[in-house]
């Protein structure tokens, strides 16, 4: 991206014709391209994605009518309104320009749940060509919270570790093009982009299923969208919990899932990684991802860590055929790919609280090594 504004191509480190060259390297290797976008649009009059968008009437409004401006990567940012009249035309319009551009093979729809890193509407006023300090460096400005208003304080109180509601996202009393304020469909927005995402890649491409990737679900996305666990850390801890998590989504209805393999945030050690890609080689979606500031943690960059790659995922490619099959019960069943022993053995109660171990279908089982230092497993 050119300062990570959707749709466009960084010239100085990833130009256009080399990222051609790139994707018919890998499409003459039967191999895929999936690039990352979020639903915040960065609110500059020189971005054709913006004008457009405005002139269409598409973005999420202020109480007063104005364009809500919150604030993340490219700098102060609106955001698509999926109740929009015009959103679909919009959005179908800017991702052809995007893929006759470069003719990727799928989404990866990051951000939209959606994220904000300021609180409110803190672009609103603000000169269009002023960057705002990234969140990293100072912490963005808030605003003075309302405690009499239902919305942005509700009469209940949630196990929520930030500041209040809105924090690191639109604001609850934000408004959509229907007339309803955010705090009543804050949980759609992920879907409804899914949604949109998923039609435009159907009709676009009539013979070819689409893949998207999504960080925010709801109920019905399974039948859209693949998914990841969130940004977890490089933790043993982590690698434990991403069974459940895995589990979790899996009853939820959605099959294809998995965390961030070594973990997200944190640097990962070898050690950590080597078991983390043993375990993450049956995840249903398979995938290692690290924050950019981070060290890198591609499975060569150790020795050991490349032999337990090339053992686990050989093992994976070995089984693609069960687990299409696996993916097909969970169309016709709704029975998760990875799944709890409960789900198998319910008359065993010892298997009630298993978190430890995986099942992929209900014919192999994963016990992996979960614990620094261990060399064995006792399951």
């Amino acid at each position: 991206m050119d300062s990570t504004r959707d749709f466009t191509f960084d010239n100085a480190n990833y130009p256009l014709d080399k990222m051609r060259k790139q994707l018919d390297y890998l499409h003459a290797r039967g191999q895929k391209m999936v690039l990352i976008t979020d639903p915040a649009i960065h609110v500059n009059d020189s971005y054709g994605t913006y004008t457009r968008g405005q002139e269409l009437d598409v973005f999420i409004k202020n109480a007063d009518g104005s364009e809500y401006i919150g604030q993340v990567w490219p700098g102060y940012t609106t955001f698509p309104d999926w109740f929009a009249p015009n959103v679909s035309r919009w959005w179908n319009d800017e991702l052809k320009r995007y893929f006759e551009a470069l003719p990727i093979d799928g989404m990866w729809i990051d951000m939209n749940e959606p994220a904000s890193f300021c609180i409110g509407s803190c672009g609103s006023g603000r000169p269009r060509d002023e960057v705002p300090t990234p969140p990293w460096v100072a912490k963005p400005p808030g605003r003075p919270l309302d405690r009499n208003n239902r919305l942005l304080v509700p009469p209940y109180a949630i196990n929520n570790h930030e500041t209040e509601l809105s924090s690191k996202t639109v604001e609850t009393i934000a408004v959509h093009a229907n007339g309803v304020a955010e705090y009543h469909v804050h949980n759609l927005y992920g879907l409804m982009e899914s949604r949109a995402t998923y039609d435009f890649l159907r009709a676009y491409r009539p013979n070819v299923r689409p893949f998207v990737l999504s960080r925010s679900t709801f109920a019905g996305s399974g039948a859209l969208v693949s998914h990841w666990t969130g940004d977890n850390a490089a933790t043993w801890q982590d690698l434990h919990v991403s069974i459940a998590s895995t589990f979790d989504f899996g009853i939820f209805g959605i099959p294809m899932v998995g965390a961030d393999i070594c973990g997200f945030y944190r640097n990962t050690t070898e050690e950590l990684c080597a078991r983390w890609v043993q375990l993450g080689a049956f995840y249903p979606f398979s995938r290692s991802h690290n924050s950019r500031w981070l060290r890198p943690q591609e499975p060569y960059r150790w020795p050991s860590v490349a032999e337990s790659a090339r053992r686990a995922l050989g093992v994976r490619y070995a089984l693609l055929s069960y687990i299409y099959t696996c993916y097909q019960n969970a169309v016709e069943r709704g029975w998760p790919v990875a799944r709890p022993l409960v789900f198998e053995y319910p008359h065993m109660t010892e298997t009630a609280g298993n978190d430890r171990q995986m099942l992929v279908g209900d014919s192999i089982l994963v016990s992996p090594v979960l614990l620094k230092g261990d060399r064995s497993v006792d399951a």
